[in-house]
Parts: structure tokens; C-alpha cells; sequence
């Protein structure tokens, strides 16, 4: 599948449409699960991330750890992004990512769906998710 194939899939709409953003952020945000949320999140960088880190690592571990571990080499290359623009080193991302693959792996593993709910309680569940892993790892940052 092409990258303009897999936008249309998970979007509904081409790369540049001016529906991209809107809809990619109300498929994600409304997601029924958290490891949906990040099917739909960021098309683009999903992609990429699934046809060179996940793919390839799959082949070597099972898919959760090939999960996390891709979870982990997105939140890197943040912080090396980071590092570039700000010339300090300060890994954030890459402990929040592996915090959020390991959340998308529990919610597989315990099958949490919420699908069923309102459209409004998927968003605030799958916000909460991302928030609470982000403050989550701010606090473990402070030991």
C-alpha cells in the first residue's frame, strides 16, 4: 500500500485536503480503544513507523514488545528533534511514548473497548490516556 493509499484509508480524504486535519483528529480522538486512537493518529508518521520500526521489529520479537518498542523510537526520534532545535539534551518523549505503547499493549491484552459509548466519553477516554502518560512521566522525570 502507498502512503497516499494508506491517508485515504485512515483518513477518507488525500494527503492536502483541507478535511485532513478535522477528520484525522475526530477518527483518532473517538477511536473505541486506545491502540485505534493510534491508528488513525498522525496518518503520515504512522505509516512510516509501520512499514520501517514495526514491520522490521516484528519479525524479531512478538508484536507487544514490537509495540512498545516502536512506541519507544517514535518518542526518540521527538527527542532528538528536540535536541536539534534546542541544542540541550532532554529525553522527555521517549519515556512518554513508551508509556502510551505500553498503555495501547495492557488495553489489547485486558480488551478494553469502548466503542459502544458516546462519541464525547471516547474522546475524554482516550485524552485521559494520553494526558495521565504524560503527567505520568513528568512526575517519574523528577527522580
Amino acid at each position: 500500500m502507498t502512503l497516499s493509499e494508506y491517508v485515504i484509508k485512515k483518513n477518507g480524504v488525500s494527503m492536502g485536503n483541507n478535511k485532513a486535519l478535522p477528520l484525522m483528529l475526530k477518527r483518532a480522538f473517538g477511536a473505541g480503544s486506545f491502540g485505534m486512537f493510534w491508528s488513525y493518529w498522525n496518518p503520515i508518521w504512522g505509516y512510516y513507523l509501520g512499514r520501517f520500526i514495526f514491520k522490521p521489529l516484528k519479525h524479531l520479537f512478538n508484536p507487544a514488545i514490537a509495540t512498545l518498542l516502536t512506541f519507544g523510537i517514535s518518542g526518540l526520534i521527538h527527542d532528538l528533534a528536540v535536541i536539534l532545535i534546542k541544542s540541550k539534551i532532554n529525553f522527555f518523549f521517549t519515556p512518554w511514548f513508551f508509556l502510551m505503547g505500553f498503555m495501547v499493549i495492557i488495553n489489547k491484552v485486558l480488551k478494553i473497548n469502548y466503542h459502544k459509548t458516546t462519541f464525547w466519553n471516547r474522546v475524554l477516554i482516550n485524552a485521559s490516556i494520553i494526558v495521565g502518560s504524560f503527567l505520568t512521566s513528568r512526575y517519574l522525570k523528577t527522580f
